[in-house]
C-alpha cells in the first residue's frame, strides 16, 4: 500500500484533518493535554509525530508548554534520611497540587544528587599561575614555607617540589587533603548547600509545571536535616579545611605530575614558572603570537561559517571560546617541563570534529583490515587469554610507545592517507565524492532501552557528511592550532592540533594505514604464522610477542625498527611486561592485575559523596579482573589485592562485600576474596 502512487496524498489529507480537528472547539487546549499523554504510549516513529502535532495546536491554543518530567538534581547531606525526606517533600507537593495540573503530564520525583568540587577545584591554582606567567609577571619563591614541611634537606638554593603522599600534620583534614586523591569531594559552606537546594527545587517545580514549592516545607526539611549533617561531618573534608591547608604554604602552587593526576604535588612558583617557559617557549612546537584571543576566535567562526554554515548549520557548536592550555609537569625532567594540555571543551566546531572522528573509527577496521588495533581492552585481553601460549615456545615481549604521535605528523601526510583511505575503501563501498557518509553524533539508545529508569523513546539523531567535504573539514580542524593562556595566545606550529576531538583519529589513521601497508608487504610470509595474539596495539601503546623462530624475519627486523611508522614517529621500547594494567608472565602464562599502589588513585570515606560513589571505582575494578585476569588464580589474587587496598583506604568490611554483590552474581560465586 505504500507504493501506491496516491497514498503520499492520502497521508497528507489525513494529517491536515487531523490537525485541523485538535484545533476545533470540539478538542480544546484541554482535550489536547489528555490526547498527549495517551500518545506517549505510542512507538517511534508515531509517537513523535503525534506529540509534535499535539504540541502544534497547543501553541495555536496559546495554552501552556507541556514540559518533559525531570528528576530533582540535588545536593547530598549526610543526613541519615535525607534521600527518604526529599522525595516525600517532592511526592507531598505533587499530590497536594494535582488540581493545578493542567497539562495532565505526571511530574518526576525522582532524585539526582549533584557532584560537590573536589579537591583539585577548590585547591588547585596551576591555571591561574599559568595566566601570571603568560602575563609577565615575576614568580615569588615559596620555599621558606615549604622547607618546614620537607621530609627530606635540600640544597639552599634549590627550588622544591613536594610531595603530598610524604606529608602529614596534626589534624586529619590536612593530611587527608595532603595524601589522599584530587578527586575526592568536599562539602561547600551550608550556606551554598541550601541557595543550590532551593534553586533546585525552583527548577524542579518550574520543568514539571507545578506551582511552586512554599519556602516553609524546605526550611522545615532543611533545620531536621542539617543538625545530623553538622553531626557527622567532623568525618568529611569541608572548604574551611581547604582554606585552612592553603595558608600552610602560602604563595605556593597546587597541582598534580604527569601520569600522577589524582596525586598532590605543592610547587614553588619559581620551578613552575621555569617548566611552563620550557614547555610553550619551545621555537619547535610553539609560538607566541600579538592577537588578542577574541580577534583569533572570531576569525575562526567567520571561516567556519564561511566553509561549513550552508551545508552543516549544525557544525559550528556552541562553544565561543579559543581553547586554554596548563602543563603537567615530568618528574622525570625534574619538573623543569612538563606535558601541555590544551583543552577544546568550549571551543567552536566541536560537534562536526566529533562526527568526523567517529567516522573514521568505524572506517578503520573496514579499510585496514589488519591494523593491529583490534578492538578495545576487554577484546585485546580475550584475545591473548584465547591463545594457548603453554604449548607454544615462550615468546619475546617487545613493549613499545608511540613518541611524538601529536606533535610530529605533518598536514600533508594526514591529508595522503585520508585519500589512501578512499582508495582501499573503495573496494568496499562507494567513495565517490557525491556519496554520503551517515554518522550517529551520540552513542544512542535503542527505543525501549530503559536508562536511570527512563524508557528512550526519542529517534536518535544522523549525521550526514558528503565525501567530498571530509578533506575541507580534515584541514580545517588542522588549522585550528590556536590556544589561550591567559590573555595571551600560543599556536602549535607542528602536528595535529592537541586537545582536539578528531587529533587521535587521525594520528589512528596514519598508523593504521602503515600497518596495513606492512602486512600486504609481506602478506606472503605473514600469512603462514599466527599472528592474532601475537601482534596487538591500543592508542600509542604496542605489543610484539615474537615467536623465537621470527628473529631472522626481514619483515619482523622492519616491524620492531624505531622508525617503523616513518620519522618523525619514533618507537621507545618500554622496560617493563604491563600491557593494559595487567602484567604478562609465561611458563605458566598469567595475566596478573597491576592494583593502584597508592591511596590517593581511589576516592576516600571521607569524599562528600554517597557511599555508592565512593564505592563505583571498586566495582569497575572488581570487574575489570573479573573479566580479564587469568588464570582464576590470578582472578583471586587481583580480588584481594583490591579488598587490602579498600580496607587500608577505612572502608567497612560489610560495605565492601555488599558492592562486589554484582561480581559475585556475575561469576556464580559466593565469595570473591
Amino acid at each position: 500500500m505504500g507504493n501506491h502512487p496516491g497514498f503520499g496524498q492520502q497521508l497528507y489529507i489525513r494529517r491536515f484533518h487531523m490537525e485541523k480537528r485538535l484545533r476545533s472547539n470540539e478538542t480544546g487546549a484541554q482535550g489536547c493535554y489528555f490526547i498527549r499523554r495517551l500518545a506517549n504510549n505510542l512507538g517511534e516513529p508515531q509517537r513523535s509525530y503525534a506529540i509534535n502535532a499535539i504540541d502544534r495546536a497547543l501553541n495555536f491554543w496559546k495554552a501552556k508548554r507541556v514540559r518533559k518530567p525531570v528528576p530533582l538534581r540535588a545536593p547530598w547531606l549526610l543526613a541519615p534520611n535525607w534521600t527518604r525526606d526529599l522525595r516525600q517533600l517532592l511526592t507531598t507537593h505533587v499530590h497536594g497540587t494535582k488540581r493545578y495540573n493542567t497539562t495532565l503530564q505526571t511530574p518526576s520525583t525522582g532524585i539526582v544528587f549533584t557532584k560537590f568540587p573536589s579537591v583539585m577545584d577548590s585547591l588547585c591554582n596551576h591555571k591561574e599561575a599559568a595566566t601570571k606567567w603568560a602575563d609577565g609577571e615575576d614568580p615569588k619563591c615559596a620555599c621558606g614555607a615549604l622547607r618546614q614541611h620537607a621530609s627530606h634537606p635540600h640544597q639552599p638554593d634549590q627550588h622544591l617540589v613536594l610531595d603530598g603522599d610524604s606529608l602529614h600534620f596534626a589534624d586529619a583534614p590536612s593530611t587527608c587533603i595532603a595524601t589522599g586523591s584530587l578527586q575526592n569531594k568536599i562539602f561547600p559552606p551550608s550556606k551554598e548547600i541550601y541557595t543550590s537546594l532551593r534553586l533546585a527545587l525552583r527548577s524542579w517545580t518550574t520543568r514539571n509545571s507545578l506551582p511552586s514549592l512554599p519556602k516553609t516545607y524546605l526550611d522545615a526539611l532543611w533545620q531536621r536535616s542539617i543538625h545530623s549533617h553538622y553531626t557527622a561531618l567532623h568525618n568529611h573534608i569541608t572548604h574551611k579545611d581547604i582554606v585552612r591547608f592553603k595558608r600552610l604554604f602560602p604563595d605556593a602552587i597546587f597541582h598534580n605530575e604527569d601520569k600522577r593526576a589524582t596525586s598532590l604535588r605543592i610547587y614553588c612558583p619559581v620551578i613552575y614558572f621555569q617548566c611552563l617557559t620550557k614547555t610553550f617557549a619551545d621555537p619547535l612546537v610553539f609560538r607566541k603570537l600579538e592577537e588578542s584571543p577574541n580577534d583569533i576566535i572570531e576569525k575562526t567562526i567567520a571561516e567556519i561559517t564561511k566553509q561549513f554554515g550552508k551545508s552543516y548549520p549544525w557544525a559550528l557548536g556552541a562553544g565561543r571560546d579559543l581553547p586554554n592550555a596548563y602543563v603537567l609537569p615530568k618528574r622525570k625532567k625534574q619538573f623543569l617541563a612538563g606535558r601541555p594540555i590544551v583543552s577544546f571543551f568550549t571551543a567552536p566546531f566541536r560537534p562536526m570534529l566529533n562526527c568526523i572522528a567517529k567516522m573514521i573509527y568505524n572506517l578503520l577496521p573496514q579499510a585496514f583490515p589488519h591494523n593491529l588495533a583490534k578492538g578495545g581492552v576487554f577484546d585485546l585481553i580475550k584475545l591473548l587469554k584465547d591463545t594457548d601460549f603453554d604449548t607454544l615456545p615462550t615468546p619475546r615481549i617487545h613493549n613499545q610507545d608511540l613518541a611524538g604521535f601529536f606533535t610530529s605528523i605533518d598536514t600533508d601526510r594526514f591529508i595522503d592517507s585520508w585519500r589512501l583511505t578512499l582508495q582501499f575503501l573503495s573496494a568496499l563501498m562507494s567513495t565517490d565524492p557525491d556519496e554520503i557518509i551517515s554518522v550517529k553524533a551520540t552513542p544512542g539508545n535503542t527505543t525501549g532501552d530503559v536508562v536511570k529508569g527512563r524508557t528512550c523513546r526519542t529517534l536518535n539523531v544522523t549525521r550526514k557528511i558528503f565525501i567530498r567535504d571530509i578533506e575541507r573539514i580534515i584541514l580545517m580542524s588542522l588549522k585550528m592550532t590556536q590556544f589561550s593562556i591567559g590573555t595571551s595566545v600560543y599556536e602549535q606550529i607542528r602536528g595535529s592540533p592537541m586537545g582536539s576531538p578528531l587529533s587521535p583519529a587521525l594520528c589512528m589513521m596514519v598508523v593504521a594505514l602503515s600497518e596495513e601497508i606492512w602486512y600486504r608487504t609481506y602478506r606472503t610470509t605473514l600469512t603462514t604464522m599466527d599472528l592474532s595474539a601475537r601482534l596487538l596495539r591500543y592508542v600509542d601503546n604496542r605489543l610484539c610477542l615474537a615467536d623465537p623462530s621470527w628473529d631472522y624475519e626481514v619483515c619482523f627486523a622492519n616491524f620492531l625498527h624505531p622508525e617503523f611508522y616513518g620519522h618523525p614517529i619514533i618507537l621507545e621500547t618500554e622496560p617493563d611486561q604491563e600491557f593494559l594494567g595487567f602484567c604478562i608472565e609465561f611458563e605458566p602464562f598469567a595475566l596478573r592485575y597491576s592494583p593502584p599502589r597508592d591511596f590517593n588513585q581511589v576516592m576516600a570515606p571521607f569524599s562528600a559523596s554517597p557511599l555508592a560513589v565512593q564505592l563505583s571505582g571498586f566495582v569497575s575494578r572488581l570487574f575489570l579482573v573479573a573479566k580479564c585476569a587469568h588464570p582464576a588464580q590470578e582472578r583471586t589474587r587481583g580480588f584481594a589485592a583490591l579488598h587490602r587496598l579498600y580496607r587500608a583506604a577505612g572502608f567497612c568490611e560489610s560495605d565492601l562485600t555488599a558492592a562486589a554483590k554484582p561480581i559475585r552474581r556475575y561469576l556464580h560465586t559466593s565469595s570473591l576474596w
